[in-house]
Protein backbone atom coordinates (compact mmCIF):
# COMPACT_ATOMS: atom_id res chain seq x y z
CA UNK A 1 0.00 0.00 0.00
CA UNK A 2 1.36 3.17 -0.84
CA UNK A 3 0.91 6.35 1.18
CA UNK A 4 1.13 10.10 -0.43
CA UNK A 5 1.71 13.30 1.89
CA UNK A 6 0.42 16.14 0.95
CA UNK A 7 2.60 19.19 1.20
CA UNK A 8 0.18 21.85 1.65
CA UNK A 9 -1.15 23.38 3.41
CA UNK A 10 0.93 23.69 6.01
CA UNK A 11 4.53 24.11 3.71
CA UNK A 12 5.97 21.57 5.36
CA UNK A 13 4.89 18.34 7.54
CA UNK A 14 6.71 15.59 9.65
CA UNK A 15 6.63 11.93 8.95
CA UNK A 16 7.81 8.88 10.78
CA UNK A 17 10.82 7.42 8.79
CA UNK A 18 9.01 4.22 9.28
CA UNK A 19 6.62 5.03 7.07
CA UNK A 20 8.95 5.81 4.40
CA UNK A 21 9.75 3.01 2.63
CA UNK A 22 10.54 4.37 -0.81
CA UNK A 23 13.30 7.08 -2.21
CA UNK A 24 12.66 11.32 -1.66
CA UNK A 25 13.96 13.10 -4.22
CA UNK A 26 14.39 17.42 -4.32
CA UNK A 27 15.04 19.01 -6.95
CA UNK A 28 15.90 22.72 -7.81
CA UNK A 29 16.59 23.92 -11.59
CA UNK A 30 18.23 22.12 -13.25
CA UNK A 31 19.63 19.47 -10.09
CA UNK A 32 17.94 16.41 -8.32
CA UNK A 33 19.01 14.49 -5.73
CA UNK A 34 18.13 11.26 -4.42
CA UNK A 35 17.89 10.86 -0.92
CA UNK A 36 17.02 7.40 1.19
CA UNK A 37 14.87 7.18 4.50
CA UNK A 38 17.80 6.71 6.87
CA UNK A 39 19.09 10.39 5.24
CA UNK A 40 21.62 8.53 3.19
CA UNK A 41 22.01 9.93 -0.55
CA UNK A 42 22.12 7.78 -3.26
CA UNK A 43 23.16 10.04 -5.71
CA UNK A 44 22.89 14.08 -6.79
CA UNK A 45 22.15 14.59 -10.89
CA UNK A 46 22.88 17.52 -12.48
CA UNK A 47 21.14 18.14 -16.07
CA UNK A 48 23.53 21.25 -16.57
CA UNK A 49 26.26 18.37 -16.69
CA UNK A 50 24.66 15.80 -18.24
CA UNK A 51 25.25 13.48 -15.42
CA UNK A 52 25.74 12.02 -11.72
CA UNK A 53 28.04 14.24 -9.96
CA UNK A 54 28.48 12.77 -6.76
CA UNK A 55 27.50 9.26 -5.28
CA UNK A 56 26.76 7.34 -2.60
CA UNK A 57 26.94 9.22 0.91
CA UNK A 58 25.40 8.76 4.27
CA UNK A 59 26.39 10.21 7.77
CA UNK A 60 27.56 7.30 10.59
CA UNK A 61 27.39 7.95 14.18
CA UNK A 62 29.26 5.92 17.02
CA UNK A 63 30.78 6.39 20.40
CA UNK A 64 33.56 4.61 22.11
CA UNK A 65 32.82 3.25 25.60
CA UNK A 66 36.53 1.79 27.19
CA UNK A 67 37.74 1.11 24.28
CA UNK A 68 35.17 -0.55 22.69
CA UNK A 69 33.16 1.46 19.08
CA UNK A 70 29.56 0.81 19.86
CA UNK A 71 27.49 2.31 16.84
CA UNK A 72 23.97 4.15 17.18
CA UNK A 73 21.08 1.63 17.40
CA UNK A 74 18.84 2.53 14.15
CA UNK A 75 16.17 4.44 16.11
CA UNK A 76 12.51 5.76 14.36
CA UNK A 77 13.42 9.50 12.92
CA UNK A 78 11.33 12.32 12.03
CA UNK A 79 11.47 13.40 8.23
CA UNK A 80 10.35 17.26 7.19
CA UNK A 81 9.90 17.75 4.00
CA UNK A 82 9.97 21.08 2.20
CA UNK A 83 9.71 22.59 -1.16
CA UNK A 84 13.40 23.96 -0.71
CA UNK A 85 15.01 20.89 1.85
CA UNK A 86 14.90 17.70 3.61
CA UNK A 87 15.64 17.74 7.26
CA UNK A 88 15.80 14.64 9.20
CA UNK A 89 15.96 14.20 13.51
CA UNK A 90 16.99 11.62 15.00
CA UNK A 91 17.86 10.35 18.59
CA UNK A 92 20.81 8.39 17.83
CA UNK A 93 21.88 7.78 21.46
CA UNK A 94 20.11 8.55 24.97
CA UNK A 95 20.70 12.38 25.08
CA UNK A 96 22.11 13.03 21.85
CA UNK A 97 19.48 15.16 19.17
CA UNK A 98 20.54 14.93 15.85
CA UNK A 99 18.96 17.15 12.60
CA UNK A 100 20.50 16.89 8.99
CA UNK A 101 18.99 19.23 6.84
CA UNK A 102 19.50 19.09 3.37
CA UNK A 103 19.36 21.32 0.33
CA UNK A 104 20.56 21.87 -3.34
CA UNK A 105 22.26 24.92 -4.36
CA UNK A 106 22.09 26.15 -7.93
CA UNK A 107 24.12 28.85 -8.92
CA UNK A 108 27.13 28.97 -11.34
CA UNK A 109 27.63 25.41 -10.13
CA UNK A 110 25.64 22.32 -8.94
CA UNK A 111 26.20 21.15 -5.46
CA UNK A 112 24.09 20.10 -1.91
CA UNK A 113 24.52 20.86 1.43
CA UNK A 114 24.23 18.85 4.19
CA UNK A 115 24.09 20.84 7.56
CA UNK A 116 24.35 19.21 11.11
CA UNK A 117 23.32 20.31 14.03
CA UNK A 118 23.86 17.71 17.41
CA UNK A 119 22.72 18.75 20.56
CA UNK A 120 23.87 17.06 23.85
CA UNK A 121 20.72 17.07 26.35
CA UNK A 122 22.87 14.51 28.91
CA UNK A 123 24.91 16.41 31.37
CA UNK A 124 27.84 14.15 30.39
CA UNK A 125 30.54 15.61 28.46
CA UNK A 126 30.74 14.16 24.65
CA UNK A 127 33.55 14.28 22.01
CA UNK A 128 32.99 14.80 18.26
CA UNK A 129 35.11 13.75 15.19
CA UNK A 130 33.27 14.33 12.04
CA UNK A 131 34.48 12.22 9.14
CA UNK A 132 32.93 12.76 5.49
CA UNK A 133 33.41 9.79 2.79
CA UNK A 134 32.07 9.89 -0.09
CA UNK A 135 32.18 6.77 -2.79
CA UNK A 136 32.53 7.74 -6.83
CA UNK A 137 33.13 4.75 -7.70
CA UNK A 138 29.06 3.75 -6.50
CA UNK A 139 27.92 5.39 -9.49
CA UNK A 140 29.06 2.46 -11.61
CA UNK A 141 26.40 0.08 -9.19
CA UNK A 142 23.57 1.92 -9.83
CA UNK A 143 20.42 0.68 -11.41
CA UNK A 144 19.41 1.59 -14.78
CA UNK A 145 15.99 3.19 -14.04
CA UNK A 146 18.57 5.96 -12.16
CA UNK A 147 19.17 9.04 -14.85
Amino acid sequence: MQQEVSLSPPSHRDVSSTLVKRSLFLAKGYDKLKLEPDSSCSWFYSKKFDKILYGRESLELFKFQSGVKIGSSQRESTIRVSPSQITFSSRPFEGLLLTQTIRIHSAESSAYSRVIKLTNRSGAQMKLRLVTLHDPTSLNFRREKDP
